[in-house]
C-alpha cells in the first residue's frame, strides 16, 4: 500500500503488470483476513437481510472488481474512468479488523484487573 502512495503508474504496458500483481495481493487480503465479511454477507443475503458485513463486502468487493476491470480494459476506457482503488479495499478491511481487535482488547481489559 505504501508503494501505491509514491508509485502510481498508468494501467497500460508494464504498469498493467504492476497493477495486476497489486490486485492479486489485494485479493489475498479480501480472501483471507476479510473472508468472514463475505461469508457473513452471503448468509445475510440468503435470509434477505443486511448488516455491516454486507456493507463491507459490497464496498470492498466492488472497489476490487472495478479496479480489476480498469487494469484489464484500460486501453478501451476513457482516462477519467481509470481510477484504481485496490488500496481502498485493503485499508477498509484492515481498519475494520484493527477496530475489532481494539474493541476485543478493551472488553477484555476490565476482566483482567
Amino acid at each position: 500500500m505504501l508503494s501505491m502512495l509514491f508509485f502510481h503508474p498508468h494501467p497500460m504496458g508494464m504498469g498493467r503488470l504492476y497493477w495486476l500483481v497489486i490486485g492479486l495481493l489485494t485479493l489475498g487480503i479480501l480472501a483471507f483476513p476479510g473472508r468472514h465479511f463475505f461469508v457473513n454477507a452471503w448468509k445475510q443475503f440468503k435470509h434477505r437481510q443486511a448488516n455491516m458485513d454486507t456493507l463491507v463486502a459490497m464496498g470492498t468487493g466492488t472497489a476490487w472488481l472495478y479496479s480489476m476491470a480498469v487494469v484489464l480494459f484500460a486501453p478501451w476506457l476513457p482516462e477519467v474512468a481509470q481510477g484504481i482503488y485496490f488500496e481502498a479495499s485493503a485499508m477498509v478491511i484492515g481498519l475494520i479488523l484493527l477496530g475489532n481487535a481494539m474493541e476485543l482488547r478493551a472488553r477484555a481489559a476490565p476482566a483482567m484487573r
